[in-house]
């Protein structure tokens, strides 16, 4: 049986209504596997490499590079054979995948751009260095990649530059500036949650005074000597929302949805605007895992080099201000999300002890914005109250469910 089946714009999550074609990995007439990267979208959150769900051969491509089109846009077609219909969703590990193209290499797939390349001309570069290469018209086959296997990364591209460009590229009409799809899309969310979510804001001082002295103490341990004060905040967060199944909520079309694991978001700044990553499971894990996880998290968003698995699905995010001299922040929920945690600078400050006297003390402030659809005055209280209590015990997070350290 033949037929001719459409290529479509996935949707990338929960929010995506759009995406930007930035690359084709294959040209008309390719034969592809099942695993092999199709296509590569770029979101207003990070830069998707597209696995082909099927055997089979490339046909028509409808939509070219550069385009932005909307979610279910055919994008090209498969031209050949069985529609393998009962070929289940791609459901194999990212490992065996690429031990299946390493066991199997296949020229045809590792062509890219309109001109067809054979292998030793393939140019392997990152999805942020291409993008890089594109918006500053760097030509990447002049370049010499530092990553594995000659790998283009974006600090390559902007070493090739003599003077690197600000994210934000003035125009020759009075300047307007143009934005990128990361800042439109950031743009957009805010306005949405602004429009759609009911805020609502809790403020409170944690005393940190016994967490810093265990942050200084656990920071002469060799695995640790990376640990900053946030990765304290999230894991209080992660012990938090572990603890107490009934924050992990989120709204979804009219109902409450649980989320199964103590996942927390954390808000991480790029050139080019703002992404918030979701370090997994924290309040399972101990403070080196994910210590280790959030800085990986960190590098790779400055990278531009986020996966699907990387963003998402979280009911809470940490947004830290605290290397500015800002006391507090009141930020904007995600949408998708029910809270996020302000966190502004660690403040030293007198107060009153028991007996009246100064007490030297060092106070975090933060802020908790809440979404009034799922929790009201008394939840977000007491979710915020949890927090700030684990902060002032840092214990808890040293003898939490993960492995002790």
């Amino acid at each position: 049986m033949t037929a001719t089946i459409p290529i479509r714009m996935p949707q990338l999550g929960l929010t995506m209504t759009e995406g930007m074609l930035i690359e084709w990995c294959c040209n008309h007439g390719d034969e592809v596997s099942r695993g092999d990267i199709l296509y590569v979208v770029e979101t207003d959150k990070i830069a998707n490499e597209i696995e082909a769900d099927r055997d089979g051969t490339l046909g028509e491509m409808v939509v070219s590079v550069g385009d932005t089109v909307e979610v279910g846009t055919i994008l090209a077609y498969w031209a050949d054979g069985d529609n393998n219909s009962n070929v289940p969703p791609v459901a194999d590990s990212i490992a065996n995948k690429r031990q299946a193209q390493r066991s199997s290499p296949k020229p045809a797939i590792l062509q890219r751009g309109s001109q067809a390349k054979s292998a030793a001309e393939r140019i392997i570069a990152t999805p942020h260095a291409r993008m890089l290469a594109r918006e500053k018209k760097v030509d990447l086959t002049h370049i010499n990649g530092s990553g594995p296997k000659g790998r283009i990364k974006a600090q390559d591209v902007l070493a090739a530059i003599d003077n690197k460009a600000p994210a934000l590229a003035s125009t020759d009409d009075g300047g307007v500036v143009s934005l990128s799809l990361r800042q439109k899309g950031v743009g957009l969310h805010m306005q949405q949650s602004k429009q759609e979510i009911p805020h609502f804001y809790l403020v409170a001082n944690a005393e940190i005074s016994e967490l810093l002295r265990c942050h200084d103490r656990v920071r002469t341990m060799g695995s640790y000597h990376l640990l900053t004060l946030n990765h304290w905040v999230v894991c209080a967060v992660g012990t938090v929302l572990h603890e107490n199944p009934q924050f992990r909520v989120v709204w979804n079309d009219g109902r409450l949805q649980r989320i199964p694991t103590s996942d927390v978001a954390v808000a991480v700044a790029v050139d080019d605007g703002l992404v918030a990553p979701v370090a997994r499971d924290v309040g399972r894990q101990s403070l080196s895992e994910n210590s280790s996880a959030l800085a990986e998290l960190a590098e790779r968003s400055s990278q531009n080099e986020l996966g699907r698995n990387d963003v998402g699905g979280a009911s809470l995010c940490v947004s830290n201000i605290g290397r500015f001299d800002i006391q507090y922040m009141t930020p904007i929920i995600i949408p998708g999300q029910s809270a996020i945690l302000g966190v502004g600078r660690a403040q030293k400050l007198f107060r009153p002890d028991a007996s009246d006297q100064p007490e030297l003390r060092h106070e975090l402030g933060l802020v908790l914005a809440c979404d009034h659809r799922v929790f009201n005055g008394t939840d977000g209280a007491d979710l915020l109250t949890s927090i700030v209590a684990v902060l002032e015990d840092p214990l808890r997070i040293l003898v939490g469910e993960g492995p002790t350290v």
